[in-house]
C-alpha cells in the first residue's frame, strides 16, 4: 500500500511528507513528471521542483527512470541527480534500482526518502519494501505499447481493488 496518493505531483501534500521526516524526494520520470520519453518538463512542473529545491523545502531531489536516456536538461533545473539502470543497477522493480536511489541520495535513512511514481507494482510497492515513504500519483498519459499489450495497468487496477484503494 502506498503511504500517500495524489492526483499529480502538483497536489501532493509535501508538508505531510516533511512531517513524516522526509528530506529527499525521488521522482519517477515517465508518466509521473512528464509524458513517456520526455527530455524536458513543462513550466509548472519545472517551477515546482525548482522552488522545492531552492527554497529549502527538501535537501535533495532525485529522478529515477528505467530509461538510460540523458536527463541532464531536467536535472539542471533544480540541481537534481538522475538514477538509471546500468552496470550492477537493474531496472525497477529490482531492489538494486532502489539501492542505487538510496546511494545517490547520500547519508539518509530510507524513511527520509520519498519515492513518487505512477505505477503501484513497479514504483511504489518495491520502493516501500525497500523502506522509502511512497506516493502513488495518476499517470500523465499512455503507457508504452508493450505495457498496454500485457495489460499492466489492468492488473494494477485489480490489485488496487483487492487492497480497497481507489486512485484519486
Amino acid at each position: 500500500m502506498p503511504d500517500f496518493m495524489a492526483q499529480s505531483v502538483h497536489v501532493i501534500d509535501y508538508t505531510a511528507l516533511q512531517d513524516r521526516g522526509v528530506l529527499v524526494l525521488a521522482f519517477d520520470v515517465d508518466l509521473t513528471l512528464g509524458p513517456m520519453g520526455c527530455s524536458t518538463l513543462d513550466t509548472p512542473t519545472a517551477a515546482l521542483l525548482h522552488s522545492m529545491m531552492h527554497f529549502g523545502e527538501f535537501e535533495k531531489i532525485l529522478l529515477g527512470s528505467n530509461s538510460s536516456r540523458d536527463m541532464s536538461q531536467i536535472t539542471s533545473i533544480f540541481d537534481g541527480i538522475a538514477v538509471s539502470p546500468g552496470g550492477e543497477v537493474r531496472k525497477k522493480p529490482h531492489t538494486s534500482f532502489f539501492e542505487a536511489v538510496h546511494s545517490a541520495a547520500g547519508n539518509y535513512h530510507p524513511r527520509e526518502i520519498a519515492y513518487i511514481g505512477d505505477k503501484l507494482l513497479w514504483d511504489t510497492s518495491p520502493a516501500g519494501e525497500y523502506g522509502f515513504v511512497t506516493v502513488l500519483v495518476n499517470p500523465l498519459g499512455k503507457d508504452l505499447l508493450t505495457e498496454r499489450i500485457v495489460l499492466r495497468r489492468a492488473r494494477e487496477r485489480r490489485h488496487l481493488r483487492r487492497l480497497g484503494i481507489e486512485r484519486p
